[in-house]
């Protein structure tokens, strides 16, 4: 489903985002770290020139704050078969501070900027002179989607979990591949950043219930 909409900052989602913080890799008595590694690439119809980066939410149920939050760098024009689209991936892996819980990735929703839109807001102040400020506003274009099959997990205290390896691949309103496999806990911890790497593998040693 295509839903246009008019709204004042891409990053308006709201998620579970990744952390840079290593003193966040840890069991707080409520919150534990999930490892995530993930290939993923967005092919959309259009792009707005400013649009560096296309929003993705991978939502678990209709709880929208259990969700992963991402952005994947825009990388140029590609052509697929036919087609030109406008390209945005991003490969890597993350650390995201969850809540105790069981949950089910079932949904995805991703988001580009397409165009802008100027608002003018004029007022009259006491001495009857007018002022005008100018807004811009971002217009999406934002594709919601079902995934092609669930995967439930649980975030639970102790050991902080890895999630496995996600590939996902988009194109327009579409999803044309979608896989979660074991992956590598080693690797995973190495595409992470230097400063990450030390906390998540002292404290990232066990793979998430499923």
């Amino acid at each position: 489903m295509m839903v246009l909409g008019v709204v004042f900052a891409l990053a308006g989602c709201a998620g579970t985002t990744a952390t840079r913080n290593p003193d966040k890799i840890a069991d707080n008595g409520k919150r534990n770290a999930l490892l995530m590694s993930y290939d993923i690439q967005v092919l959309a119809n259009d792009r707005h020139h400013r649009a560096d980066s296309a929003a993705l939410e991978l939502r678990c149920g209709s709880d929208s704050s259990a969700c992963f939050a991402m952005q994947a760098p825009y990388k140029g024009r590609r052509v697929v078969g036919d087609y030109s689209f406008e390209e945005f991936a991003a490969s890597g892996a993350d650390v995201f501070p969850m809540k105790y819980g069981v949950y089910n990735l079932s949904e995805l929703v991703s988001s580009v900027v397409v165009d802008t839109e100027t608002d003018v807001h004029c007022y009259e102040d006491k001495k009857g002179k007018t002022h005008c400020n100018e807004s811009e506003n971002l217009i999406l274009e934002t594709d919601r989607l079902a995934l092609p099959a669930t995967m439930p997990f649980e975030v639970a205290p102790g050991p902080g979990c890895y999630f496995g390896h996600l590939s996902l691949v988009v194109r327009g309103d579409e999803i044309d591949s979608y896989s979660v496999d074991e992956g590598s806990l080693e690797e995973a911890i190495s595409q992470l950043s230097p400063a990450l790497q030390s906390a998540a593998r002292a404290h990232v040693t066990t793979r998430c219930s499923k």
